[in-house]
């Protein structure tokens, strides 16, 4: 139906140009001159309401997947089009910390610190409710962190790690999850995954040479001297991501409504999707690059 529609869009701007070339190429008379304004008024209106119409239509696709609308256009490579794209961005986002926190405030919080002489895993997973996840890579073998936890009651929820996921466990079967987090880990690790259902991303300082990501629901991401040897992945449903400094083998973003800024960076490869946002690549080398937006501008 969308594909309909501007096919339509398109039929009207051409007529519309046809009225002027044809209100303007010489004498008409005065009535002549009344249809014409009154048709011009006309095919406007219908175009305007096109356009609404096209745009109600994605913003339902987008917001309830409903599934005759959501394979109509194709997006990006996807062959489900806008819907699949969106899904896609979506599921990818909320499959890490799904928990509910609607009823956050039912919850005690509380600060913790957590303090490793050694950290003993490679890789390091972090998935949050509600809080930001801030991660800076440091000269040291050990790591530091501030947590929030919240629980039900107070002192149940117990931090630790099991291999290599920062997790919350309670003594007592209750439930409890993982707020803001401030983390300071070694530089060099093999992978780092990232998901927070509420709360912008910051990663910074860090070297992986395996596939890592970056999932959000509602956040920014900021990404300052990093390097990735092989897949990062960065899905958000809203959200901008700023990257500054980094390198890649391949990066992708996908975006339902998000800006990009690849700002002195560097990739082989490099696939940016958003269904709104702008994207600004003017000062990046990527070498082989996928760019595409439905609303919003392109500066390479």
């Amino acid at each position: 139906m969308i594909k309909k529609l501007i096919e339509i869009v398109v039929l009207l701007i051409l007529i519309i140009g046809l009225m002027f070339l044809v209100s303007n190429i010489g004498p008409v008379s005065p009535d002549a001159r009344v249809v014409i304004k009154y048709i011009w008024f006309g095919l406007i209106g219908i175009l305007g309401l096109a356009i609404v119409a096209i745009t109600v239509i994605s913003v339902v696709t987008i917001v309830f997947g409903i599934s005759w609308l959501k394979n109509v256009v194709s997006f990006g490579g996807y062959k489900s089009g806008i819907g699949g794209f969106v899904k896609d961005a979506v599921n990818g986002s909320f499959d890490s910390g799904s928990s509910s926190f609607k009823d956050v405030k039912n919850f005690l919080q509380r600060d913790v610190k957590i303090e490793m002489d050694k950290y003993p895993y490679k890789s390091l997973t972090i998935k949050t409710n509600i809080g930001d996840i801030k991660v800076y890579g440091w000269d040291k073998e050990g790591i530091s962190a501030d947590v929030e936890v919240y629980e039900k009651e107070e002192l149940d929820g117990k931090l630790c790690f099991e291999n290599g996921e920062l997790i919350v466990k309670s003594k007592g079967n209750n439930k409890a999850f993982i707020g803001e987090v401030t983390i300071y880990v070694p530089k060099s690790l093999s992978s780092i995954n990232l998901s927070t259902v509420s709360g912008d991303v910051i990663l910074s300082d860090i070297v992986t040479d395996e596939n890592s990501f970056i999932n959000t629901v509602n956040g920014d991401v900021r990404i300052s001297n990093f390097k990735n040897s092989s897949e990062f992945s960065v899905k958000t449903v809203n959200g901008d991501l700023k990257i500054d400094s980094s390198e890649f083998n391949s990066i992708l973003f996908n975006a339902v409504s998000g800006d990009v800024n690849f700002n002195s960076s560097k990739a082989e490869n490099g696939s940016f999707k958003t269904v709104s946002g702008d994207m600004d690549l003017s000062n990046s080398d990527i070498k082989k690059s996928s760019v595409k937006t439905l609303n919003g501008k392109i500066i390479n």
